[in-house]
């Protein structure tokens, strides 16, 4: 009789550990397959990025550059209007547009959202808004594109204001 106690309490203990290590490898498939967010970490070298205000730390705010991770989940779930700066890198009017979009960024919160992409890098996205001629500046609303900016020159932050004004809710 013994012996037969021990062979079901073995048993038990090895379906027990069997029905726990398939939990865990459940719970591993699952955190593998869940969804990632569309926008990550703070990266201001990401050939795609999310400039937005924040408060970094206590006593401690200002724009930064998230990494965007799935640029079709933004688009498709953001509910302010899209502006697409399309830049190459190499560009020496990026030292201009730079303060530009991170002073929208500031002044605009919660009203727009602002992608810094490099059209040398993201090419297909950069192909699919037909953004050749940079940089390029597109306004998108519930993810259909509105208008255009193709230039940057002196007068083009006001141009900028006037092509995203029309989409800010007040």
């Amino acid at each position: 009789m013994v012996s037969g106690q021990c062979t079901a309490n073995g048993q038990r203990q090895i379906q027990a550990l069997l029905i726990l290590s398939l939990l865990v490898i459940c719970l591993f498939l699952m955190a593998g397959c869940a969804q990632k967010s569309a926008i990550g970490a703070i990266n201001d070298r990401a050939t795609m990025a999310v400039l937005q205000f924040e408060k970094i730390e206590e006593g401690v705010s200002g724009v930064v550059y998230r990494e965007v991770n799935n640029f079709e989940t933004l688009v498709g779930t953001t509910k302010t209007p899209i502006l697409l700066a399309f830049y190459n890198p190499l560009s020496e009017v990026n030292a201009q547009i730079i303060p530009q979009l991170e002073q929208m960024a500031d002044d605009d919160q919660g009203k727009l959202t602002i992608l810094w992409i490099d059209a040398t890098s993201q090419t297909r996205l950069a192909e699919s808004f037909g953004a050749t001629n940079l940089p390029q500046f597109t306004v998108m609303v519930d993810a259909t594109v509105k208008r255009s900016l193709v230039g940057f020159d002196s007068q083009s932050p006001e141009k900028l204001e006037q092509l995203v004004s029309p989409y800010l809710q007040k």
